[in-house]
């Protein structure tokens, strides 16, 4: 995008951050849906771009409009300097709260201070989800999140107000209605399940047969025996992370055709488990690991390994 289209786009769009303006502190359900709409990508962390789209409309909205690219790249990189503590060149949520003030809230407290992996949060779904349609019914919220709880943390740590605290902000955030359903994504992004499964995967590059399983389960976000759609999106993404491939649209869009060409077998533009087996190695009958066809399609990252 060139510079002039760029600063357009922030000023076509400033309106929205101007619905917040005055506020001493945003409600949590507010700051989460400011997040969103940066998190493009929903990973959790705004990127460069998205942190320089975000500065760009709140320049906008605070009157600034006669700025320059190299004004905007100074900005964001005094902002990443000052408030990114873990120096991944990108802003977490909680990072965020710095410049933007929360009220104090006890999910977002959670969801900062807890980690919750990929595999922890599918099996206590699993429960509330038995058709595994990917939705669970509102009124579950609290004995799931009674479950999920019990899964990773001291449950002598949670007072039964506490834990009808956390189920009232849940509904509040998805603004929630008697007979409503959740969605398994919305209320992963909520909980901050570790998006990324591989830093969920033991001993390197070798998966046992149990663990191949989740890694499927995993991207199987609505478990119907396919990853396709957003699924298929997701899995690329972590893949191309794990190469050490920057993730844009269109080495996406490149890395996606690649992976359907090699194991896409019956041409319908999801994989199956057999599938997505054949980007990985037999090295006995209970491992596997990264196969050759992977590190083929991902060949010109390889020194990252």
């Amino acid at each position: 995008m060139a510079d002039d289209d760029y600063i357009s786009s922030a000023y076509q769009n400033s309106s929205f951050l101007s619905q917040f303006r005055g506020q001493a502190k945003l409600s949590t359900k507010q700051y989460f849906l400011l997040w969103c709409r940066y998190d493009v990508q929903r990973n959790g962390y705004l990127t460069r771009k998205e942190l320089e789209m975000f500065l760009a409309e709140l320049l906008m909205v605070t009157g600034d409009i006669h700025f320059s690219r190299d004004e905007l790249d100074q900005m964001t990189e005094g902002v990443l300097t000052q408030f990114d503590n873990n120096n991944s060149d990108c802003l977490e949520m909680w990072e965020l709260t710095e410049i933007i003030p929360v009220e104090e809230n006890l999910l977002f407290k959670f969801r900062t201070q807890t980690a919750i992996t990929g595999p922890q949060f599918t099996s206590t779904w699993r429960k509330y989800d038995p058709f595994r349609a990917g939705l669970m019914e509102a009124c579950d919220i609290h004995d799931f999140m009674l479950d999920i709880i019990g899964t990773v943390c001291d449950m002598q740590q949670i007072t039964r107000s506490k834990l009808t605290e956390l189920t009232r902000n849940v509904v509040e955030i998805l603004d929630l209605r008697v007979g409503s359903k959740v969605r398994m994504a919305d209320m992963a992004f909520l909980l901050n399940v570790d998006s990324t499964f591989m830093n969920c995967i033991k001993n390197g590059d070798r998966l046992t047969r149990s663990e191949f399983g989740e890694f499927f389960d995993h991207y199987d976000a609505d478990m119907n025996g396919f990853i396709e759609g957003n699924e298929l999106m997701l899995l690329m993404g972590d893949l191309m992370s794990r190469f050490g491939i920057e993730v844009n649209a269109t080495t996406l869009a490149d890395t996606l055709g690649n992976v359907l060409d090699s194991c896409d077998v019956d041409g319908d533009g999801k994989i199956n488990k057999e599938e997505l087996a054949l980007l990985f190695s037999h090295i006995d009958q209970e491992s596997y690991i990264w196969g050759e066809l992977l590190y083929f399609t991902f060949q010109h990252c390889l020194y990252f390994m």
